[in-house]
């Protein structure tokens, strides 16, 4: 059975293969993070300043949270 990750995988490549739209990671995290959060961090597998910098690139620009870039 593939795991959330290798799903989302295939989906980012196929997507990106017949659509020739250009995805950036600011794009892609604040719809698949907590999905993958989720099912990594139970085993043990996200390491604290990981979660810290994803939740950061997430929240970029976003003024109610203090980031300015």
């Amino acid at each position: 059975m593939d795991s959330p990750a290798s799903n989302i995988i295939h989906f980012i490549m196929n997507f990106w293969l017949k659509s020739n739209v250009i995805l950036s990671l600011r794009e892609l995290f604040p719809e698949h993070w907590n999905m993958f959060y989720d099912y990594y961090n139970h085993k043990g597998l996200i390491r604290p300043a990981v979660k810290e910098n994803a939740e950061a690139m997430i929240h970029c620009k976003d003024f109610s949270k203090g980031y300015l870039f």
